[in-house]
């Protein structure tokens, strides 16, 4: 049986402050919640586009969704909520509160007025774009027309400072943005930027960076038709609770901007060994989280590592975006973190074994088995 138990809740209120439309356009939204108002604010370059203002105020909702919840505050909006999106975020509420309890709490959603989506009734799609293989894969699966009648045009690329390259690192922002352009002018796409502090209201980024991603896509809801990102894992292999999944991306999404989350059918060595003969991804990808010189990959963690080993598998033992080629020295020095960073590596070294040199092999092997052996020994299954 349950019982539905009426509870006095706390209230946080989302104001639209301030925006500005054109190629250089700026929004900022007021939270206001308890005595406190905090501020959200993103900055668009748009590479000469101008960027017509949202219609809603969807990425309003969806942006301080996840600090509301941790904060057991109901959400009301001052403005337009689209519909099916409303609906879509109370969905949302649910999957969360199931997924983490720990973390999020059951919360209302409204809004000053409540409306249906109207479509921007373009066929253009804008891809938030990292430089990594997942978004680059995403890229190329739509420009070359990898996904069928899925494929869309894609007309930029949005790369984001304030998420995985931080707000004040102007230095590393300014090698990601160059090498990200890079990449996408190979495929005909210009570069996008946005820079935003959203990831203050993050509360746990691996569980909400899904909806710091819709937050910034509706902001375009006006100017295009469609927006992407890269799923981060194949279908068959997918993170429950993770911020992005097939579950979470469709509840994402509004008539007045659809949104889906590409590259679900491969998994990432399959990415690799398809983006391997590009030689703009050979020499600009960008993948590691060490922030090496090169402003790139240092070819000595893990995930640099497991990469190699998928590109010398395509027939590139050395690529010009990692600072070391793979050795047998740096893959005996790798540290496998979590089980996912194991099964990645585990499913590449199973394909490509026998290209490889047998001392990579080799160390390769014992990391997983050590892995494997210490998982064991910390649930006391020895």
């Amino acid at each position: 049986m349950i019982e539905l138990v009426p509870v006095r809740r706390a209230r946080m209120e989302v104001r639209l402050q301030a925006a500005a439309s054109g190629e250089n356009s700026a929004h900022v939204v007021e939270v206001h919640h308890s005595t406190h108002v905090r501020q959200m604010w993103w900055r668009f370059d748009t590479a000469g586009r101008p960027l017509l203002a949202p219609h809603t105020a969807n990425f309003a909702a969806v942006a301080a969704l996840p600090w509301a919840m941790a904060h057991a505050a109901d959400l009301h909006v001052r403005g337009v909520l689209d519909r099916t999106f409303l609906e879509n975020l109370e969905d949302l509420v649910d999957v969360w509160v199931r997924w983490r309890p720990d973390l999020f709490q059951r919360i209302r959603i409204d809004a000053d007025d409540v409306a249906e989506g109207r479509p921007s009734g373009s066929n253009e799609a804008v891809l938030m774009f990292s430089g990594g293989v997942d978004a680059t894969f995403a890229l190329a699966a739509h420009m070359e027309g990898l996904l069928g009648h899925r494929s869309r045009p894609v007309s930029a690329g949005l790369l984001v400072q304030g998420f995985d390259v931080p707000l004040h690192d102007d230095g590393w922002w300014s090698i990601a943005r160059h090498h990200a352009q890079r990449l996408l002018a190979a495929f005909g796409v210009p570069l996008w930027t946005c820079t935003t502090n959203w990831r203050e209201f993050s509360v746990d980024w691996e569980m909400s960076f899904g909806m710091g991603i819709a937050a910034v896509l509706h902001q375009c809801e006006a100017s295009i038709g469609l927006g992407l990102w890269a799923a981060d894992e194949s279908y068959d292999h997918e993170i429950i609770p993770w911020g992005s999944n097939s579950i979470v991306a469709p509840l994402l999404g509004s008539p007045s901007l659809p949104v889906r989350a590409e590259g679900g059918g491969y998994d990432r060595d399959e990415k690799i060994g398809y983006l391997a003969h590009h030689e703009a991804v050979r020499r600009h990808l960008r993948v590691c989280w060490r922030r090496p010189p090169n402003g790139l990959n240092c070819g000595r963690c893990e995930k640099c590592v497991r990469t190699l080993v998928s590109l010398w598998a395509a027939g590139y033992e050395r690529c010009e975006a990692f600072e070391m080629p793979l050795t047998a020295l740096t893959a005996a020095r790798i540290r496998i973190g979590n089980q996912v960073q194991h099964d990645l590596l585990a499913n590449a070294l199973s394909r490509h074994a026998s290209r490889l040199p047998r001392s990579v092999v080799i160390a390769l092997r014992y990391h997983l088995a050590r892995f494997r052996l210490l998982k064991k020994i910390s649930m006391g299954r020895l």
